[in-house]
């Protein structure tokens, strides 16, 4: 009886780990409304967190712990281990993956709100893998109280916690992105590469000592709720902001032929998509709203690549991404008019 409760909970707990930094990755997968980033890259960006971001963080906080060891004692190297080192390793290692991000597929950083998705998916692959070994941990422990109480804290308390603090630096990825001088374009990952690990450390200096003094506890829900309300925030004024590039970009579009002033009016509203899109799939099936949302999809990729060549003077490649984007929206609305 007790093996076959161990292997139910043994179950639970890889579930309790995927199922919410699934979910919570999907939440953030809608939130970016306008223009959804390639699936590719989402399954990287998360596949870098769950798995060399943290075999990457266990290695140099292994290494990093000794000397402090040896200059503190185990139980200060411990302390300093948790609220100092482990933000700092961390948040460096899955900023590696937007930085790879950034560079490697410049043109599928458009502003703050892919800065927020691509940060947010590595740090909920991230999440994962930590959560799996703590669970197991506390398993092996053999106290199902204290399992079902971690569980709890760490996949809903805190349970958007790694996709806040990556969120901060892919932020200052997508500030940069849209940055008008190359001072700014430097500084800005910088700087969030900072305030994330600060958020970090605060979190984990506060939960450390919870449980002796429980009112720190107060001070990290503050800080970390706090932080998510304030990406929230962002994120809506990122949905005002890219409706507007939208609307301003595509209007050209209308005399050149690219698309009608009612296709126009369509990718402008979030809602006219989707209901333009449902239609497509009750009256014609999946194919004709698949290419109806393509359609939806390459105007908008069209309005956001004329945006990033308004603020780089006309990039050479930019306006060959452009033409092309053109091409194939008359192609595909040809198919949807046949």
């Amino acid at each position: 009886m007790q093996v076959l409760l161990y292997l139910v909970l043994a179950t639970l707990t890889v579930l309790a780990s995927m199922a919410p930094a699934v979910l919570y990755s999907l939440l953030v997968w809608w939130l970016d409304r306008h223009e959804k980033e390639p699936w590719g890259l989402l399954a990287a960006t998360f596949i870098w967190g769950a798995m060399p971001a943290i075999f990457l963080s266990i290695v140099a906080e292994f290494v990093l712990g000794i000397p402090v060891s040896g200059f503190l004692g185990e139980g200060g190297a411990q302390f300093v281990g948790i609220s100092l080192v482990a933000p700092v390793v961390e948040e460096v290692v899955k900023g590696i993956a937007i930085l790879l991000v950034f560079f490697v597929f410049r043109a599928e950083f458009d502003g703050l709100l892919d800065g927020i998705v691509y940060g947010a998916l590595v740090g909920f692959g991230f999440a994962m893998t930590e959560n799996a070994l703590y669970f197991l941990g506390a398993l092996l422990g053999g106290d199902v109280a204290a399992w079902l109480l971690l569980v709890f804290m760490r996949t809903l308390v805190f349970g958007l916690n790694h996709g806040l603090f990556s969120a901060i630096v892919g932020m200052g990825f997508g500030y940069a992105a849209v940055a008008g001088s190359s001072w700014q374009r430097w500084l800005a990952p910088t700087v969030a590469l900072g305030g994330a690990m600060l958020v970090h450390a605060v979190h984990n200096l506060t939960t450390s000592v919870a449980p002796e003094l429980c009112w720190p506890l107060l001070i990290s829900l503050a800080n970390d709720w706090g932080g998510v309300v304030v990406i929230l925030l962002i994120v809506f004024l990122s949905w005002d902001r890219e409706r507007g590039w939208i609307t301003q970009e595509l209007l050209a579009e209308i005399p050149l032929g690219t698309l009608s002033r009612e296709e126009y009016e369509t990718v402008a509203s979030y809602g006219r998509r989707i209901a333009t899109q449902w239609r497509a799939l009750v009256q014609d099936g999946p194919s004709e709203a698949r290419r109806v949302r393509r359609c939806h999809q390459l105007a908008t990729d069209l309005a956001f690549a004329k945006h990033r060549s308004r603020i780089s003077n006309g990039d050479g490649s930019t306006e060959k991404v452009i033409s092309r984007l053109r091409e194939e929206i008359r192609a595909l609305r040809a198919q949807l008019a046949e």
